[in-house]
């Protein structure tokens, strides 16, 4: 039986990941320094802000990014 509200959230957490991985490689490649004691701090569980009975707008012609694999290591 497909649980469909964890199917939702699982993939909110998956788009999350993929935001966060995104915005904080490019922050890297800039030069910029960071404190992995935040970094800690993030999380992909969103809990707050959610608008689950908006009208979304899909574009399914539109080609998902890459997906990079690459595990961040942290110095």
């Amino acid at each position: 039986m497909i649980k469909y509200n964890h199917l939702v959230a699982n993939c909110l957490i998956f788009y999350n990941v993929f935001s966060l991985s995104h915005i904080i490689q490019e922050y890297i490649q800039e030069g910029n320094e960071y404190n992995e004691e935040l970094l800690a701090y993030l999380s992909p569980y969103v809990t707050a802000h959610v608008n689950r009975f908006d009208i979304y707008q899909i574009d399914s012609n539109r080609k998902p990014p890459n997906l990079s694999f690459e595990v961040l290591r942290v110095v």
